[in-house]
């Protein structure tokens, strides 16, 4: 980069240095230039939205292509009267179907006849992501620029890798409007505004050279003695199976409530997702039902710094659907004090660690599966809400007065419901107390019947606990009794008054 600024810093004058170098400046950054040449203002992009602005497009829009053919596509610009000094093109495209093989800008408009040299070639910069189907191009030309409706910027040679009928873009230029748009056309007017309104996507299909040389293939004549066929054979196209693929899964523009989640297929499908909080009991779905190649799913009414789940799936036309395996990011947390300029959140690629506390990987669960936890976790809210109601019934009982005279004996019928322990007081209490002194003085030697389930009343379950250790103690894996009136104890104790659990 340093000797492409010197080259052309020798080459220019004063004025096209100033507006050339806010431009590469403004292409490489992310769109607001904070850098300064000696007696020039600062250099701010601005999307100016209007029909009469710039426009990116692809010829042929359209067309229809042979698997393992090569084909030329020509990327071009309608500066729309305007005088353009730069321009960057960003493009997008399914690697697993498209292969680019060739980037010739030998004849591009804003090279040819230029002075503007940089390392014994044209000022430009190339960038051709094979692995994640993104090209990045930038070229300048200093001042007049270039004022064309219809100037060339690169010819791309295509070769299609895999039969595709497409029913949406699949080359798609990088183009949102604003600072975050990676596709910019900039005017030559000192000030680095970029002019470009809209773009002209290319939408391609491929067909199989096979089928199409058998479906040309005249039928077998007849030989006797079978009689010639009347009906002319057709062929039949066979039933698409093939569920859609999924690739490039991301997540990007985190916030505190709010994360864009992205993928791309290998044909037209809907685009779906699911996800639960790591402290959410429902599982959501979001779902578009555009048949599209690049999927974005915008989730919202999110908890600050709080993980998620997630998966991705996908339906042809065909019905074909294939969802992705669960992976997970995190909300930003909540900001203590709001800030003055926002800042956009770089692409995050989602990670499928779980978070420290679960023993599960969810980069294995399906959905179903993914659908199983949400389910567990409302049962389990469910019950810590009935344990919560229990707590406060059993906080009546303790609380409620000393009964006015002390029972004698059981009520015939009587079960005991409610686990006892040390401290309360009540009528289930005497009960108990009868029921110990019952048992005789090995068991309750003071007998007494004070409705308060006090240490003598603790002593006596203890003993009566060791009595029945096999029945009591052992099936719990204890050896000596806790002197607390427990599921295992009401129901000796009930079977020794003749009451069933």
């Amino acid at each position: 980069m340093l000797g492409l600024m010197k080259k052309i810093n020798s080459r220019l004058d004063k004025r096209k240095k100033i507006i050339f170098w806010g431009i590469v400046f403004l292409l490489l950054g992310s769109g607001v230039v904070l850098w300064q040449w000696p007696g020039a203002g600062k250099l701010v992009s601005s999307f100016l939205g209007t029909s009469n602005k710039a426009v990116l497009k692809l010829e042929p829009a359209t067309g229809v292509f042979k698997v393992g053919d090569s084909f030329q596509l020509k990327v071009k610009l309608d500066t729309k009267g305007n005088k353009v000094v730069a321009v960057a093109v960003s493009l997008s495209y399914n690697p697993e179907i498209f292969e680019i093989l060739n980037i010739d800008t030998s004849a591009s408009d804003f090279l040819v006849g230029s002075e503007c040299v940089y390392q014994s070639g044209p000022c430009q910069l190339i960038n051709n992501d094979r692995n994640t189907g993104r090209l990045s191009l930038i070229q300048g030309r200093p001042t007049p620029g270039v004022n064309k409706n219809d100037a060339l910027i690169a010819i791309l040679t295509v070769r299609g890798k895999k039969e595709v009928s497409s029913l949406a873009d699949n080359f798609v230029f990088d183009f949102s409007g604003g600072a975050q748009s990676k596709s910019k056309v900039i005017l030559d007017d000192g000030q680095g505004t970029d002019i470009l309104s809209g773009t002209e996507n290319g939408c391609y299909s491929l067909e199989s050279v096979s089928g199409t040389e058998s479906a040309s293939t005249p039928p077998a004549t007849p030989t006797p003695p079978t009689p010639p066929s009347t009906t002319t054979p057709t062929s039949t196209p066979p039933a698409d199976r093939e569920a859609p693929l999924l690739s490039v899964i991301r997540v990007s523009e985190i916030t505190e409530k709010s994360a864009k989640v992205s993928w791309q297929t290998d044909e037209p499908a809907t685009s779906f997702v699911y996800y639960i909080g790591e402290s959410d009991l429902f599982l959501e779905e979001v779902k578009k039902n555009e048949f599209v190649l690049f999927h974005e799913i915008t989730l919202t009414n999110l908890t600050p710094a709080s993980r998620y789940y997630f998966i991705v799936k996908s339906q042809d036309s065909s019905g074909n659907a294939r969802e992705s395996k669960m992976q997970s990011f995190q909300t930003l947390a909540a900001a203590a004090t709001p800030t003055s300029t926002p800042t956009s959140t770089p692409p995050v690629t989602p990670t499928s660690t779980p978070p420290a506390t679960p023993t599960s990987t969810p980069g294995n669960e399906s959905l179903e599966k993914m659908q199983l936890i949400a389910n567990l976790k409302k049962q389990i809210a469910e019950i810590l809400a009935r344990l919560a109601s229990l707590q406060a019934e059993l906080k009546k009982v303790q609380t409620s007065p000393k009964p006015a005279e002390t029972p004698a004996y059981i009520p015939a019928g009587f079960r005991f419901l409610n686990n006892l322990y040390p401290g309360q007081k009540g009528l289930e209490v005497s009960y108990l107390q009868i029921f110990l002194k019952n048992q005789g003085e090995e068991i309750y030697p003071s007998g007494k019947v004070t409705g308060f389930f006090g240490p003598l009343t603790e002593a006596a379950v203890i003993r009566f606990q060791e009595k029945y250790r096999e029945e009591i103690l052992l099936p719990g894996g204890m050896e000596h009794g806790s002197g607390v009136v427990g599921r295992a104890t009401r129901i000796k104790i009930n079977s020794l008054l003749g009451q069933q659990e």
